[in-house]
């Protein structure tokens, strides 16, 4: 299983470790290929909730001052 160059931009993006191959695996996770892209998508979606929650509280304050 391959990453797209997406997959790799957004990996280098958030910090997350990946390999390009099963045997080619990073230090800090020892996870297959399929399960690294799984959690890959679950690492950016709880980024994505924490910029929105970010976004949504300085919005509230910008529309209460």
């Amino acid at each position: 299983m391959q990453y797209n160059r997406f997959e790799k931009i957004l990996a280098r993006a958030i910090d997350y470790s990946i390999g390009e191959t099963d045997a080619d695996t990073p230090k800090t996770a020892i996870l297959s290929q399929k399960h690294a892209k799984i959690g890959l998508y679950i690492r950016f979606i709880e980024k994505l909730v924490a910029w929105l929650t970010c976004f949504v509280i300085i919005a509230g304050v910008w529309r209460h001052w």
